[in-house]
């Protein structure tokens, strides 16, 4: 009986436990600002992804902006990249409920400053439950050079064909060769087979 009263006590101080700690985390989590992370990069030769070639771009503006399901704007916060290309934004307030994308405003670096299909990313600003989670991750974003560069071509040959005249010169022209097609041979001369000599029976003579 001591011992089964024991456990029910044990029980209950590991639940109430629990339900404080769970207090403490959500109230930290409603808090504690959110953080959005990404990076952008100079995609060279305008691959759509990092290559060998590729290099990040420090200075790069990048905004956070959010709105309401009826259109109505929210939030619009704007942060830098460091030397990696990194950015963090902090973000306060609740704004769960609201439709919030990343995108690139500005390229500080003149040789690659256009925008690429990579220039805009939704971002979900929801705080998990349970352990305080407070930065979400986007992108990888980027930028282009104006034309494409030609050190490139032996890049992206490695790994696709390319459009014919992408660098200005024409692709090399595929020239199958010649189907082979052996000489017919003669037909065998055709000799028909000799036909046998009648046998010569001589008439028999009147008796």
């Amino acid at each position: 009986m001591l011992l089964t009263m024991g456990l029910i006590r044990a029980a209950a101080f590991l639940s109430l436990a629990l339900l404080c700690i769970n207090v403490a985390v959500a109230s930290i989590d409603a808090a504690t600002p959110l953080v959005v992370k990404g990076r952008v990069y100079c995609d060279v030769c305008a691959s759509g992804y990092f290559t060998k070639s590729s290099s990040y771009i420090e200075g790069a503006q990048v905004a956070v902006e959010c709105t309401s399901k009826d259109g109505i704007p929210t939030l619009s916060t704007q942060g830098k990249t460091d030397s990696d290309g990194v950015f963090e934004i902090t973000l306060h307030g609740d704004h769960e409920n609201e439709l919030c994308a990343a995108r690139l405003v500005h390229s500080p670096s003149e040789s690659c400053n256009v925008l690429t299909d990579r220039a805009v990313a939704p971002v979900h600003l929801i705080r998990n439950a349970g352990l305080a989670v407070n930065v979400i991750t986007t992108g990888p974003f980027s930028y282009k050079p104006q034309e494409p560069v030609s050190a490139c071509r032996s890049e992206l040959l490695e790994l696709t064909e390319l459009p014919e005249g992408y660098y200005g010169s024409p692709s090399p022209t595929y020239k199958p060769s010649p189907e082979y097609k052996p000489s017919p041979s003669p037909s065998p001369e055709y000799k028909p087979s000799p036909s046998p000599s009648p046998e010569y029976k001589p008439s028999p003579s009147p008796s």
